[in-house]
């Protein structure tokens, strides 16, 4: 059996947002988990927020463990005991997003990553939110191979597969199973949910990150070929918990019992063609389905409350994506062409950096994820005051639409009477 460990690193923060679990994360997760990798005692794929590495280093309390974390991820990419990934760069979901928006977002956190870390051979998408338009924009436009979720092929398995368009080959995408991902990270929150097969063995489950013969038990009875692609949080949940100490760092318990399993992306063979026209909308959630593929971002089927609070959110991006298409228009560029145009402007990437976290994915997440979950519903709030709306201003306020500015006002307004309605 070859697992290929997908680990997805992100803390959201600014110098005006800086949450007490961020630094206990960056001291107690990322620096002794970074420091295991440099050793090398289990071989992970390793994708890191551009925004978060950024934002580390800016802040004096959490520069000096940036650089350690940095240099200890170089040291073991060097060294050949990871690779790395990349992503979008403030954690957007990239499919409620134009292409050119899309573009410009994976564009920067790919060049990000490649300045601090090395050279990106894989691409996370943010709650691993997809559909067909993103991925072919990927695989046209990056040397990176996309990580999907098998239910956006209608499978039920980690696999490799070609991507073709009916005519030719697009290139590869490497699935990951997303029952895998929700028990090895969830099962010991939940009450066994009706999606999760008889044949898993619950009390094994709930013990998958601790226990090599657990985890080989969840392994046989939901993953049958290889290799099987996990996909998880770096630094949420059980990813934390599961950690001992190794050496002068830590990892995951059940993968330091079995570290000869656990492989790098490399030259792994596609096990089938997949048509382009037939991969749909989805993310990593089990309850993603063709009907509702983005439930915790953009709803269609949960309570009203939810799904209003989900078109707003929506409406709050297009804020943003019409100001940049503005910018290219009034710069004479469109498409994709014209958006590797306008990132060749060293301001304009600045300011781009500066503003993309007002499309993070977390704010909606905190409001509509599931309550057995590590949430913090605080966090939106003061989202919304340190961050949305202050740096929306600053976007608008670069591109020259003052009246785009009036309608984020009314938006964040809405969220403001949304929270008091619902504390």
């Amino acid at each position: 059996m070859m697992i290929l460990d997908v680990m997805h690193g992100y803390q959201p923060f600014t110098d005006e947002l800086l949450m007490p679990w961020v630094i206990k994360n960056t001291d107690e997760v990322f620096i002794p988990t970074s420091e295991a990798m440099r050793q090398g005692h289990v071989r992970h794929n390793v994708q890191l927020q551009g925004w978060t590495i950024d934002a580390w280093l800016k802040n004096r309390t959490t520069r000096h463990s940036a650089m350690k974390i940095l240099s200890n991820l170089k040291a073991a990419l060097k060294r050949g005991h990871i690779t790395a990934g990349c992503s979008s760069y403030s954690h957007a979901m990239l499919p409620l997003l134009s292409d050119e928006l899309a573009y410009a977002q994976i564009r920067i956190d790919h060049d990000t990553v490649e300045e601090h870390i090395g050279r990106p051979v894989f691409l996370w998408y943010p709650e691993c939110g997809m559909d067909r338009e993103l991925l072919k924009l990927s695989l046209e436009e990056f040397d990176l191979l996309p990580i999907i979720p098998d239910n956006s092929i209608g499978e039920k398995r980690s696999m490799m597969v070609n991507i073709t368009d009916g005519k030719k080959d697009l290139g590869k995408a490497a699935v990951a199973n997303v029952l895998l991902k929700d028990l090895c990270m969830n099962a010991v929150v939940y009450k066994k949910p009706d999606y999760v097969p008889k044949r898993v063995n619950w009390v094994l489950a709930m013990r998958s990150m601790r226990d090599k013969e657990a985890f080989l038990s969840l392994m046989k009875s939901i993953e049958p070929k290889s290799p099987s692609i996990l996909m998880r949080d770096w630094e949420n949940a059980e990813s934390r918990d599961a950690l001992v100490e190794v050496g002068y760092g830590k990892d995951i318990k059940a993968m330091l019992e079995i570290p000869e399993m656990f492989s790098l992306f490399g030259s792994e063979k596609a096990e089938k063609d997949v048509d382009l026209r037939k991969v749909r909308p989805a993310t990593w959630e089990p309850c993603s389905t063709r009907e509702n593929p983005f439930p915790y971002w953009l709803p269609t089927a949960q309570i009203k409350k939810k799904m209003e609070f989900g078109l707003k959110w929506k409406a709050w991006l297009n804020l943003y994506d019409e100001a940049f298409h503005t910018l290219l228009a009034s710069k004479d560029l469109e498409g994709i062409q014209g958006a590797k145009e306008l990132l060749k402007d060293k301001e304009t990437v600045r300011v781009l950096k500066h503003t993309f976290p007002v499309l993070l994915s977390c704010f909606p997440w905190h409001i509509m994820a599931r309550p057995e979950w590590e949430s913090f519903p605080e966090f939106p709030k003061q989202l919304l005051h340190k961050v949305l709306k202050p740096l929306m201003a600053e976007w608008l306020d670069f591109v020259g639409e003052p009246l785009l500015q009036k309608k984020a006002d009314q938006l964040t307004d809405w969220f403001e009477i949304f929270f008091k309605k619902h504390a």
